[in-house]
């Protein structure tokens, strides 16, 4: 946030951070700190410039609540107090942590908080200096916008070197996505079956720490899942041997901080018009 009110003002301390709440009544003391931020304007301006009713806005304050106030509330409330489009993709970052802490999820579990699954990669790499540039602008692009989440696909025939690419560049870049990297090898060439949806996200929820008695039955809801996990982390996910665009889409993680490369020796056209 730029350290300015709607009306032009400048509060003297640094805007909260939500993204630090770690409880309901915590994520509501931020809210209470952003409105003094703000210039601590009277709940019936923040009425007006919300059109969220008064009373709504003062509820959703107040010290020792149990329930999260709605996710709208909560984004038309950054957005009167003078928050940016960024600032509200922060507090929506915040607000989900919170649910899941509450619903007993732990964002970051202990027994496997941060995967570290790429496989080794060729220790003497050489050439595909072109798409290796063009992975690092990528990731710098990203590394600017956070808020956007980053698809990228490698196309080529057999033994041409699509993993080779994607682990050598992955393991160049495993600092930048400190909440861990995923991989997958989907077997979409190998002469075995290709990975079903139904093995495929057990695997992933696995490695993001959900345990066994907690994983839910259906594919449905393991892919919610596994996108409200992957929402607030910076992770680098590498998707191996694809064999079609729905065989990968469930696998896509939800959070604006994740980078994505899947290989294939299909164009995966359906994941490019739509993804």
């Amino acid at each position: 946030m730029s350290g300015r009110d709607p009306n032009g003002g400048r509060s003297g301390s640094m805007a909260p951070n939500p993204i630090s709440a770690r409880s309901v009544e915590e994520f509501s003391d931020c809210l209470r700190q952003l409105k003094v931020w703000a210039g601590d304007p009277a709940f019936e301006e923040l009425r007006r410039r919300s059109g969220v009713p008064s009373s709504t806005l003062a509820d959703a304050l107040k010290a020792r609540r149990t329930t999260l106030p709605r996710l709208d509330l909560v984004r038309a409330f950054v957005t009167a107090c003078g928050g940016s489009p960024d600032d509200v993709v922060r507090w929506v970052v915040g607000w989900r942590r919170v649910r899941l802490d509450a619903a007993g999820i732990a964002q970051e579990p202990p027994r496997a908080a941060r995967p570290r699954q790429l496989l080794r990669g060729i220790t003497h790499f050489v050439g595909r200096e072109e798409f290796l540039d063009r992975l690092f602008d990528l990731q710098r692009e990203q590394a600017v916008r956070i808020r956007r989440s980053l698809l990228v696909l490698l196309v080529g025939p057999a033994g041409v070197g699509k993993t080779a690419l994607a682990l050598h560049w992955g393991h160049r870049v495993v600092n930048r996505y400190p909440d861990g990297q995923l991989y997958l090898d989907l077997r979409g060439a190998a002469p075995t079956p290709a990975v079903t949806l139904e093995e495929a996200l057990p695997l992933l929820l696995d490695a993001l720490g959900v345990p066994a008695d907690k994983m839910p039955k259906d594919a449905g809801a393991q892919a919610s899942l596994y996108r409200s996990l992957t929402y607030s982390r910076r992770l680098l996910v590498v998707l191996d041997n694809v064999c079609d665009a729905d065989q990968v889409r469930p696998l896509l993680p939800g959070g604006p901080g994740c980078f994505t490369l899947v290989t294939s020796r299909d164009r995966l056209s359906g994941l490019v018009a739509c993804d």
